[in-house]
């Protein structure tokens, strides 16, 4: 078999994979979504939440052992720096200007387009309408902006490094950043556990759809 026809085999049955993966994270999402329109609090998302809350003021909804919790107390401040929304969008802009001066400008193109799922959220948010833990706060936390920014850029590279040497470093780190977003959101009481649960299935379900409907952004130099 030619290598020509190996690839165009191959082309189709990863592009029905990523748009079968993208499926089905967007039926989590869905299914996630559903759970939460009947308005009752699941249990682990009380308990997740009560063991992740370090605000100096008590939960209304029950004990929240994250306040008595040393070690927790010590990471938080470093989670929230990590967690800040204008040093996320600087990294996606270091990793966009870093590809496309590579001419790596497919690539490029193609991780924008990951990030950008990220803005879903503040249109979302209005049409869910679901309270924060602490309901006082203003603003709508259902999926949460943070979790889908940092997911969908951690998603992006993690899309591009595939068969690539490089892949298992950028997804340990990544998975790192995402894990450490989603303890900083929870544990500044604006979001449900289930909130960032939601924001990760979503941005998954548009860069595994982006992919399989862009194919591999750094084929054949991917300019």
């Amino acid at each position: 078999m030619a290598a020509g026809e190996a690839t165009r085999i191959r082309g189709p049955d990863a592009r029905t994979t990523f748009l079968g993966a993208a499926a089905g994270a967007l039926g989590l999402f869905g299914a996630i979504a559903a759970a939460m329109l009947t308005g009752v609090v699941a249990g682990w998302d009380r308990t997740v939440f009560g063991s992740l809350y370090s605000g100096d003021s008590d939960w209304p909804l029950g004990p929240t052992p994250g306040q008595g919790s040393a070690l927790l107390q010590e990471i938080v401040p470093a989670l929230y720096w990590l967690a800040d929304t204008r040093k996320l969008v600087l990294a996606i802009a270091a990793v966009a200007v870093l590809l496309a001066a590579r001419r790596r400008f497919r690539a490029a193109a193609f991780y924008l387009g990951c990030v950008a799922a990220a803005g879903a959220s503040v249109l979302l948010k209005p049409l869910f309408e679901r309270s924060s833990p602490f309901p006082a706060t203003s603003e709508f936390s259902f999926p949460s902006g943070h979790a889908m920014l940092s997911m969908s850029m951690v998603a992006g590279l993690v899309l591009l490094a595939l068969g690539r040497p490089w892949l298992w470093p950028v997804a340990v780190a990544g998975a790192l950043l995402v894990g450490a977003v989603a303890v900083a959101v929870v544990a500044d009481g604006g979001h449900w556990p289930s909130d960032v649960a939601a924001g990760w299935t979503l941005a998954l379900a548009w860069a595994l759809a982006l992919r399989g409907l862009a194919g591999d952004p750094l084929a054949g130099g991917g300019r």
